[in-house]
């Protein structure tokens, strides 16, 4: 066997070293080398030339239609239709962004699907921005050194006003050619996209060679440059001039047979017996290679079985409610955990029957994306004999044996909700005690009033005006008892039922009952511009959040300064929100609390705090459907702003 390998070795040689000979002997002429790569090059450049150029019209197209949209709603879902068409039909190379501006070009919506987010804000230059005010479409490369990014800006015009643009930036080329599509078009090949324009590049670059180069072409669109050759194919779109550069490899000599006619007629056996050889030598080391993988494939069997057991161990005895389902909620696993848990109907086969928020679970499920662990919130269970469960919810979107499938966790967190509202009312109690303080003061007044107005009563010479000063006592005695209701409604422990109010008189009503639980050296200035928004949310719950944000301010400032409130519209491409902002003087918030802020228990007041002061107000922000964020850095004060949903 050993000699046997041996002379297919040597024959092999042999047969290498004559089909070289023959293939050295018939080399092409310079003559015909260039014609080729000329050819090459003048034919690649239209075909590449003018399927770009489709490319950015097709994609005009659809900004174009972007544009036209009848209002920004519908403007965004025009977007996402074009994104994910661009996501289907295109490879989307090292970057992809496209998006929506305002008049000032300030992007409202941007969808980023490629690997960087390459949006730009605002265009480059003043003339560009006028351009495009005038209804003038802008094109052209994001960088012209580079020549990676082509930028597209659609204005959008209402009544024939500039009201905002649709941009388009990605990747058309890569050093292949059309991203995704060209690189397989000859290896060696090189495609560029330049500006046809000689003054947008560095004096003495390549690519002003090749614009100088180009328009001393005087037949055809092709000539040679540095041992190469070079095609052209030149296009305009939106008045801006494009031209596709296409370089063909250096020159390499290819072998055939024309001089020898007698070996062109073996040139089969001639090329492919070593190969033929070689592949014989290949197939008998297989059946030696295939004995030793089958053997490591049974042991990897044997591993992996073992490995799924340890695994189907772990899920049934993990102390969680671990649940299996399809994005329709229906039960396709359970552990040991879960089976214990029964809802109100009794045992059932899906999950949306063990949750009361079933539009609120259902929601996030259609949201869940693949291959991300979301948490869900939290959620309501009731079991059978009654008793309701509260409990944390996480998932994550996979894909099992084809099938896309939600693993969801459910944590009882029954006994810490039931610590946290006792917090929450202890609170509460707190701050009405504190007021207890100034009520005395005030039921003083109200006496002194009342007293008053019946010693006005007793000498009053006609019965109508006695009839005034008695109903002014009445009037009196009605405010205080609404001032009782108030107090005694803040430290109930009862769950207030949200509904829709005036959010300037919710903020004015919340200001005045801060003012009197805040130290005496401590203001509030309170402006409005909201025009009568309404936002539907417990009353209670509002003047609790607002009297933890001025208390923690009045903390910030030392007890002495003034907190200003604000309230106005504020409009988003998804909605119009009533935003308050609480703002402070105070020594301000670090980047490592502001982490860490909203965290239940979290505080930064050593034994003055119990921590619950702001996680209570994200608590409310988040049951209303809102949004909270802070801007603060030390020594710059803090500023709070809320965004609440309008309701009608």
């Amino acid at each position: 066997m050993f000699r046997f390998f041996n002379r297919l070795i040597i024959l092999l040689f042999i047969v290498a070293i004559g089909s070289a000979v023959i293939l050295v002997s018939g080399r092409e002429s310079d003559e015909s080398l260039a014609d080729k790569y000329s050819a090459e090059a003048s034919n690649n450049s239209k075909l590449i030339g003018r399927f770009i150029e489709h490319i950015l019209h097709e994609r005009e197209d659809n900004l174009e239609d972007v544009a036209a949209a009848p209002d920004p709603h519908e403007m965004a879902n025009r977007l996402q239709k074009y994104s994910a068409f661009i996501d289907k039909h295109y490879s989307l190379g090292e970057c992809f962004t496209t998006g929506i501006t305002d008049s000032g070009f300030e992007i409202i919506k941007s969808i980023t699907l490629g690997a960087n987010d390459c949006s730009v804000p605002a265009p480059k230059s003043d003339e560009i921005a006028g351009k495009l005010k005038r209804g003038e479409v802008y094109i052209g490369l994001s960088n012209f050194e580079k020549n990676r990014n082509m930028i597209l800006i659609y204005p959008v015009m209402r009544n024939g006003v500039f009201s905002g643009s649709v941009y388009d930036i990605f990747t058309v080329m890569d050093d292949k050619g059309v991203k995704g599509y060209w690189n397989g078009l000859n290896s060696g090949g090189r495609s560029e996209l330049i500006i046809d324009d000689i003054k947008a590049y560095q004096n003495d670059s390549e690519t002003q060679e090749l614009i100088r180069l180009k328009s001393k072409i005087e037949h055809g669109n092709t000539a040679e440059y540095n041992n190469r050759q070079v095609g052209f194919y030149c296009f305009s779109v939106h008045g801006t001039k494009f031209c596709l550069v296409y370089t063909t490899e250096q020159y390499k000599r290819q072998f055939v047979f024309s001089f020898f006619p007698w070996a062109g007629d073996y040139a089969v056996v001639i090329v492919f017996l070593p190969l033929g050889l070689l592949i014989m030598l290949i197939i008998i080391e297989m059946f030696r290679v295939n004995k030793k993988l089958s053997d490591e494939i049974a042991d990897r069997t044997r591993h992996l079985n073992m490995l799924n057991k340890k695994n189907e161990s772990l899920f049934q005895t993990i102390p969680e409610y671990i649940i299996v389902h399809d994005k329709s909620g229906n039960i396709m696993e359970q552990n040991s955990k879960f089976r214990e848990l029964e809802c109100q109907d009794g045992t059932s086969q899906n999950i949306l029957d063990y949750v009361r928020e079933k539009d609120k679970f259902r929601t996030r499920l259609e949201g869940l994306h693949e291959g991300e662990v979301e948490n869900f919130g939290e959620f309501s269970i009731v079991k059978s004999g009654g008793e309701i469960m509260n409990v944390s919810v996480s998932a994550i979107l996979m894909d099992t044996d084809g099938t896309q499938a939600v693993l969801s966790v459910f944590t009882d967190i029954t006994d810490y909700k039931n610590i946290q509202n006792s917090f929450y009312l202890a609170q509460r109690r707190e701050a009405v005690g504190t007021l207890a303080s100034g009520m005395a003061h005030d039921f003083s007044n109200i006496l002194q009033n009342i007293s008053l107005q019946f010693g006005l009563a007793e000498r009053a010479d006609d019965e109508e005006k006695r009839e005034q000063h008695l109903e002014s006592i009445n009037g009196i005695v009605d405010g205080a008892r609404m001032y009782i209701q108030k107090v005694l409604q803040s430290a109930r422990d009862t769950e207030e039922k949200p509904e829709p109010r005036f959010g300037r008189e919710l903020t004015s009503m919340a200001v005045d009952m801060a003012s009197n639980l805040l130290p005496p050296d401590v203001s509030i200035l309170y402006s409005d511009t909201s025009e009568g928004m309404m936002i539907k949310i417990a009353e209670s719950r509002f003047i609790q959040m607002m009297v933890n944000l001025c208390q923690n301010a009045a903390e910030a400032m030392d007890k002495r300064g003034i907190i200003t409130v604000t309230t106005s519209k504020h409009e988003m491409y998804y909605g119009m929100f009533f935003e308050l902002r609480v703002k402070d003087t105070g020594r301000g918030i670090d980047k490592n609390d502001q982490k860490n802020m909203f965290k239940p228990f979290y505080t930064t007041k050593q034994r003055k705090g119990a921590g619950l002061g702001l996680a209570t107000v994200k608590q409310v922000v988040m049951d209303s459907g809102g949004f909270i964020e802070v801007h603060s850095a030390p020594g710059e004060g803090c500023e709070f702003i809320i965004l609440l949903p309008e309701t009608k």
